[in-house]
C-alpha cells in the first residue's frame, strides 16, 4: 500500500513541475513579446530588431 501512495505522490508532483515549467514558459513569452513591441514603438528611427540588424530606407546609399 506504501508503494502505490508513493506512486501517486510522485505523480501529482510530476504534475505540479509540468505546469509550473509551462507557466513559466507563457510567462517568458509574454515578457519577451511586450518588450520587443514597446521597445518597437518608442524608438523613432531604429537601425536593429532586437540583435538583427536592418535599414528602412528606400535608398541603398
Amino acid at each position: 500500500m506504501a508503494l502505490m501512495e508513493y506512486l501517486h505522490e510522485k505523480a501529482e508532483e510530476s504534475r505540479h513541475n509540468e505546469i509550473a515549467g509551462q507557466l513559466v514558459t507563457i510567462t517568458g513569452v509574454i515578457f519577451l513579446v511586450g518588450g520587443t513591441l514597446v521597445t518597437v514603438s518608442t524608438v523613432p528611427d531604429s537601425d536593429w530588431f532586437l540583435f538583427i540588424p536592418y535599414k528602412l530606407r528606400s535608398h541603398p546609399y
